[in-house]
């Protein structure tokens, strides 16, 4: 506040610490002595209470525009390599603006949430409140591919939302239960783990998925070999009569997009000073 009355500039550096959220006039101080000597120079500066906090407030608004282009920019990315995956897959989808749209909408969704997360804790996240965004995330994703809308255009928009909370939960998950290893072995180790991770996760939540999809249907289900359920297409199978790419595009988009989730994840909680405690 003195800085911006004297007309210094005043950038906000990136934190997940609360500014602002409690009117100045509101505020207490847990001792009497400094309470006083603050209302004593705030009447002496001939300043309101409001005058602090309409600064605090400009303040920290280019945190908030911060915080939303980081989301577009995270979205983006993780929409990007999605969409990329399932177009050298073998199966495109039919409109790939559309599950370009839906993916990017609901990445940004799912990055504004977790960011709000980490805000309202001031950076230090409990791990039943990650475990229940988790979960949450994950739920809605099944939600979607089991009983989601059966029109070509809101299929698109559903499906891509589907894979994306899916991953999104499963990235959450494993950044709970990896923390401690993440933290201790070298950060690049701790990124190709941590995709390994999810990558197996997805696996199987896909079969639980399908599962659930046929029993609602009550249509018989075949399970192929453990290499068929564990291993993902991208990788165990790569022939040009079935995908025109070269195996390497195709398998190293599919990790690619894996990396890039944990490598967001990790990322902004040490660029934000984010943790799990």
């Amino acid at each position: 506040f003195v800085a911006m009355t004297l007309k210094v500039k005043v950038k906000y550096a990136p934190t997940l610490a609360s500014a602002g959220r409690v009117r100045v006039k509101l505020a207490k101080c847990s001792s009497t002595n400094d309470a006083a000597r603050i209302d004593s120079e705030i009447s002496s500066a001939r300043h309101t209470y409001e005058d602090i906090d309409r600064l605090v407030f400009l303040t920290t608004r280019a945190s908030r525009w911060h915080a939303a282009r980081v989301a577009c920019m995270y979205g983006f990315w993780i929409a990007l390599f999605i969409t990329a995956s399932v177009n050298v897959s073998g199966y495109p989808p039919s409109r790939p603006f559309l599950y370009f749209a839906g993916t990017l909408l609901s990445c940004v969704i799912a990055v504004s949430l977790v960011y709000y997360m980490c805000r309202r804790t001031q950076g230090v996240v409990r791990p039943s409140v990650v475990c229940a965004v988790s979960c949450a995330f994950l739920l809605a994703g099944l939600s979607l591919q089991v009983w989601g809308p059966t029109n070509q255009t809101l299929y698109l928009l559903s499906s891509g939302t589907a894979s994306t909370f899916n991953q999104t939960g499963l990235t959450l998950l494993v950044a709970l239960f990896g923390t401690r290893c993440f933290s201790k072995c070298p950060y690049a180790l701790g990124i190709v783990l941590g995709a390994a991770l999810v990558i197996a996760l997805n696996e199987l939540y896909a079969i639980l998925s399908i599962s659930l999809w046929y029993s609602m249907r009550s249509m018989p289900l075949y399970f192929g070999s453990a290499e068929q359920l564990l291993v993902p297409s991208a990788l165990r199978s790569c022939t040009f009569y079935d995908n025109p790419y070269p195996c390497g595009v195709r398998g190293g988009t599919f990790i690619a997009l894996f990396v890039v989730r944990v490598y967001i994840v990790l990322s902004a909680g040490r660029r934000w000073g984010g943790r799990i405690a």
